[in-house]
């Protein structure tokens, strides 16, 4: 029975490599996973803010709208109309539902006006 060979220790640096070096090969190597973390960290956080960022400019655009209908009478609303006939209001609606819709693509769908008016209130 021949002797099996002494399995290499990952510890043991041959004699031609300096430990310095590979020291510093080794922090250099965690810098750079480290920095690729923090990249990808920062990148996720953007998304985050661009989906906020987005979800408030509709907030926005919903009070406005409210605050539109408010103060229109209900016979003022029926003669706001545009070149094909629609109320501004849903023509707005449509305008916003365009601007979400994803992948660029122009979809419509109607929102149907509420019966009564719902009081929201927001805090950021």
């Amino acid at each position: 029975v021949l002797p099996t060979p002494p399995s290499p220790n990952p510890f043991h640096l041959p004699r031609s490599v300096n430990r310095q070096e590979h020291l510093k090969t080794i922090m250099d190597d965690y810098d750079i996973r480290s920095a690729a973390s923090i990249l990808a960290s920062v990148k996720e956080q953007e998304a985050r803010f661009e989906r906020l960022t987005r979800a408030l400019e509709e907030e926005r655009r919903n009070v406005s709208l409210q605050l539109e209908r408010a103060n229109q009478p209900a016979d003022r609303m029926s003669m706001c109309n545009i070149g094909n006939g629609q109320p501004l209001a849903t023509a707005w609606q449509q305008l916003v539902l365009q601007e979400q819709s994803p992948s660029n693509q122009t979809s419509i769908a109607m929102m149907q006006e509420p019966q009564e008016m719902v009081e929201e209130t927001v805090t950021v």
